[in-house]
């Protein structure tokens, strides 16, 4: 089993952002794609950093956040 810890957060213009639905619904589509492409990098240097080769997955989630009354 694989264990990565990703964030929820990300720095926009020095202000911590949560990525939610609610961000996503309203940001550009360019800012978007930049989310995206930065996330996905950080996957990938995660498995590359353990050498991991995926045949099949089955994800399990534990969320935590600051913010308990957010809709993530």
């Amino acid at each position: 089993m694989i264990r990565l810890e990703l964030p929820i957060y990300f720095q926009k213009k020095g202000k911590l952002k949560l990525l939610s639905m609610n961000w996503y619904r309203n940001a550009h589509f360019m800012e978007q794609n930049k989310i995206k492409k930065w996330y996905k990098m950080i996957i990938l240097s995660k498995l590359e950093k353990d050498n991991v080769k995926i045949k099949s997955v089955k994800m399990e989630y534990e969320l935590y956040y600051k913010n308990s009354g957010c809709d993530l």
